[in-house]
């Protein structure tokens, strides 16, 4: 692996620069994956290189992480759904430098309402279905994009289903 460190002294590979994957090192240097992975993580902990979840090895230091927590709140959704919501929420906080929290809607009212959330940025409600009753509220100190789908028929007949996207953000201050 001294291949790596090299083309990062050298300029070969530049700050910001995608790495070869763990895989490609393991395959182009003959090394076990372990090996390579292992000796990957001793560069990241002396600063040459970082990682950044579901998209890479980068060289450099990993740019400033935001301290801010967005929230996602998955209501009543079929599984598959939540997950494929869940990944695509995680990467896109993740590429603004912010971190994830990802709770069912009715736990993440529960622990709103017995203050054991942390420091809350933004959130995402969504869910699948007919309203339950359990709700986020109104809170107008925090962004809150809510999506909900539902089929309003209860008729065997397919329906159209009916979308609510609700956006808001907290209200400036005036003087």
């Amino acid at each position: 692996m001294r291949w790596l460190r090299d083309a990062i002294h050298s300029g070969n590979l530049c700050p910001g620069e995608m790495t070869p994957t763990a895989r490609e090192l393991s395959e182009r240097f003959h090394l076990s994956l372990r090996v390579v992975v292992l000796e990957m993580q001793v560069l990241v902990q002396e600063g040459l290189l970082f990682n950044l979840p579901r998209r890479g090895t980068f060289v450099g230091r990993a740019p400033h992480q935001s301290h801010d927590v967005y929230l996602l709140a998955v209501g009543c959704a079929p599984e598959a759904h939540a997950h494929l919501l869940r990944i695509g929420f995680e990467e896109r906080i993740a590429q603004l430098g912010g971190a994830t929290l990802v709770l069912p809607l009715a736990e993440a009212v529960e622990c709103r309402r017995q203050g054991t959330l942390p420091a809350i940025a933004g959130i995402l409600d969504h869910s699948e279905g007919p309203p339950n009753g359990v709700t986020w509220g109104i809170d107008r100190t925090l962004p809150r994009v809510c999506f909900h789908t539902w089929n309003e028929s209860a008729s065997p007949a397919p329906a159209s289903p009916c979308r609510c996207i609700c956006i808001s953000a907290p209200r400036a201050r005036t003087r």
